[in-house]
């Protein structure tokens, strides 16, 4: 069992279950700080479609929430990171608050470009969490989805 295990919601569009920017790039830093034996990378299948982002994370956080429980299930001295970019963070919001992911199991959250920037992550305390809001990203600047150029560099 890996020392940290990192379950990330990709945003809108992306491909694959981890997308293109912030999910890998994310993944190989730890990995680079923690070493490949120590972290386990786990991306959350979801319909990450414009569309969806209407559920504010429904779609996506109970599975995340299955996974991070499934992970405890079967490594229960991993840390569980969470991990969500734009709509990916709504996702992480919604499976700790709503999808029945207990706060007391989650050791960090990270989030860039958070729709909900600024909102609690369920019960999760202030202090395990970091969000990453890049200047005149209108998506996580004013909550309005609009897609700017910031909103696009995170990685």
């Amino acid at each position: 069992c890996a020392d940290v295990t990192l379950i990330f919601a990709r945003g809108s569009t992306e491909l694959g279950n981890m997308g293109e920017t912030v999910g890998p790039a994310l993944a190989k830093q730890l990995i680079s700080d923690l070493g490949a034996d120590k972290v386990a990378i786990q991306g959350v299948d979801y319909p990450a479609t414009i569309e969806s982002n209407i559920s504010l994370g429904s779609e996506g956080g109970p599975t995340m929430a299955q996974l991070a429980e499934k992970a405890l299930k079967q490594c229960p001295n991993t840390k569980i990171a969470l991990g969500g970019y734009s709509q990916g963070a709504m996702v992480a919001h919604f499976a700790v608050a709503q999808g029945g992911l207990s706060a007391s199991d989650v050791s960090s959250a990270v989030l860039y470009g958070d729709p909900e920037d600024g909102s609690s992550v369920g019960d999760l305390p202030s202090s395990r969490l970091k969000e990453f809001c890049a200047t005149g990203d209108g998506v996580c600047e004013t909550h309005s989805f609009d897609i700017t150029a910031a909103h696009l560099s995170y990685a």
